[in-house]
């Protein structure tokens, strides 16, 4: 009988510590994004990054479910980036497609989109 009382003290101590471990890396974990966030998006919320040759501007209080490319430009200012009818929007290396969701097409919040000149892209290409 003292064996299994034992045994059973021996299992509380295991299972408190596994689970204050876990706890402790679940934190750790929290507290990384959470400045990853603010070194991205220079605060604690979430946003785009959009990128172009000549600057970077971010987005926040974005919907992926409704955010789509035609939103975005709307979103920006007309002097940011190529103009408006030129700009194509690349989330690692793939295009993204006007008509669908940002969601959709898989863009994550707090990452990077990079808005390339269509003109540019074609000159490259030749």
């Amino acid at each position: 009988e003292q064996i299994n009382r034992q045994l059973q003290q021996a299992f509380m101590r295991t299972s408190t510590f596994l689970v204050c471990t876990l706890l402790a890396v679940a934190l750790v974990e929290v507290t990384a994004k959470k400045k990853d966030r603010v070194k991205l998006c220079g605060g604690e919320w979430d946003c785009i990054v959009i990128e172009t040759d000549s600057g970077v501007l971010r987005a926040d209080e974005l919907d992926l479910k409704t955010m789509n490319v035609e939103r975005l430009n709307d979103r920006l200012p007309s002097w940011f980036g190529p103009p408006v009818d030129r700009r194509v929007y690349q989330y690692k290396g793939k295009t993204l497609d006007m008509d669908k969701t940002f969601k959709e097409q898989g863009v994550k919040l707090n990452s990077k989109v990079k808005c390339l000149d269509s003109e540019k892209m074609n000159d490259a290409e030749l």
